[in-house]
């Protein structure tokens, strides 16, 4: 089942349109920096970015890093054949961590008392 959208479709146009006018301002970009660009989240402007490749008023091209392996893609604004050839792009990571709650359930506390943080 399909959550319902935060955006209205006139603000969901409004960011279509700002995401559009960022690419075609500041060249090629990867999704992660678009997104921190126009403080949109991420998974909203890969969204964005389909839709509008599918519309053809954007394209991307793939890029490998240095195991080879496709490391992200690069999406511009304009014609398919204004390809951006070799742009040096900076490894991003994103890393989460988690609290630590080590909390057992009361029988097993019981038995085994609770639990330590290693």
């Amino acid at each position: 089942m399909r959550t319902q959208s935060k955006f209205s479709p006139a603000q969901h146009r409004a960011n279509t349109d700002l995401m559009l006018a960022y690419l075609e301002k500041h060249g090629p970009l990867i999704a992660h920096n678009l997104a921190a660009a126009i403080g949109l989240p991420k998974p909203t402007v890969q969204g964005y970015l389909f839709r509008v490749m599918r519309a053809g008023e954007a394209h991307s091209q793939r890029q490998r890093g240095e195991n080879g392996k496709v490391a992200c893609a690069l999406y511009w604004f304009g014609p398919g054949d204004k390809a951006p050839l070799d742009i040096e792009i900076q490894s991003c990571r994103t890393v989460k961590t988690f609290p630590m709650h080590a909390v057992r359930d009361p029988l097993v506390a019981a038995l085994f008392g609770q639990a330590v943080r290693s």
